[in-house]
């Protein structure tokens, strides 16, 4: 565990990039206002786990936090994150950091758990429905939590990042999440071998028009590479620029993006103009490996031992985050 001081020191390194945040706007769902109590025993700024076992008898408990704010009077937005391959729903809590109240105060965030630590999309594993899970998940949490159904989102790392992707091409769950940000995702094409990573067609069929997307990944990330595999785990990964240009396509967006630095190192590609201006949004820094971003250390980069980064991914989620809601 980092200590609460490096924590301190390595946070304020991007203090800008905190104070530029903008207010989350507030839906008609938000505003108005619930009757549901919390159930007994559980308070606002804590952690708790919660026992889910799917139709196959398969454990799937994940972790669900209630921010600081949550209001019992009001409908407050939620986060789900998906934890990478091999990892589990605490690890990505540590990774992501949004139960930190430096990054987050007021959105629910909900760690679920891959069975045999794998998402669906994923070639060659066992199968499993992800989707159902998701949804069956937030219609609990629905029912119980006092919950803006119109600010609903989905991030998640590496094999968690490339189901963040499988969700928001899925008819159904595109139309109940209101944005998406896949970190280093890995956006496996099966049935694609020996694909040219740079044109590769990219299949894709969401349940409604102008989904925002942002998306972060490193230059040198020797797990999922920025230029794409033609061949991984018997399946095709796109090079992630073209990626991210697919998704502004599919959006309705012209296919060329307008660079920004956001630091010294770290450049943000952002596609649409006027109000769609940054619908799909690209966060590329060269020197991250397969790391989630972040100005301190983690278990990432001390693994990869690439870090830190020189800006926080979560800040710029959270941005995100609270500039789009489910129309």
């Amino acid at each position: 565990m980092v200590s609460s001081r490096f924590l301190t020191l390595a946070l304020s390194a991007s203090a800008s990039v905190a104070t530029a945040l903008t207010t989350p706007a507030r839906s008609e769902t938000a505003s108005a206002q619930c009757t549901k109590t919390l159930p007994q025993g559980r308070a606002p700024g804590n952690e708790y786990k919660i026992p889910y076992t799917d139709k196959e008898g398969r454990s799937r408990d994940y972790l669900l936090f209630l921010p600081p704010k949550y209001s019992t009077k009001s409908n407050n937005p939620i986060i789900f994150s998906y934890h990478g391959g091999t990892r589990t729903p605490e690890s990505q809590r540590d990774l992501d950091r949004l139960e930190t109240p430096y990054f987050n105060t007021d959105h629910i965030v909900v760690y679920l758990r891959g069975y045999e630590e794998r998402w669906e999309g994923t070639p060659n594993i066992t199968k499993r429905n992800d989707i159902e899970y998701t949804s069956n998940v937030l219609d609990d949490l629905e029912k119980t939590y006092c919950i803006d159904t119109n600010r609903v989102f989905m991030t998640g790392k590496s094999n968690g990042g490339g189901f963040v992707n499988y969700a928001a091409c899925h008819k159904e769950l595109s139309t109940r999440f209101a944005a998406f940000a896949p970190v280093s995702g890995s956006y496996y094409i099966e049935g694609a071998e020996g694909c040219n990573p740079k044109t590769v067609d990219i299949p894709c069929n969401p349940g409604r028009s102008n989904i925002p997307l942002i998306e972060f990944h490193g230059g040198i990330d020797g797990t999922i590479p920025y230029q794409g595999n033609p061949s991984r785990r018997g399946a095709c990964l796109p090079d992630v620029f073209h990626w991210v240009t697919e998704w502004a396509v599919r959006d309705g967006l012209d296919e060329k993006a307008c660079e920004k630095n956001i630091t010294s190192r770290a450049q943000m590609y952002r596609w649409g103009s006027g109000d769609m201006k940054g619908l799909v949004t690209h966060v590329y820094e060269h020197d991250v490996d397969h790391s989630w971003p972040y100005t301190g250390v983690n278990a990432d980069n001390k693994e990869h031992g690439d870090g830190p980064a020189s800006y926080n991914a979560s800040s710029y989620i959270m941005d995100f985050f609270s500039k789009h809601i489910l129309a």
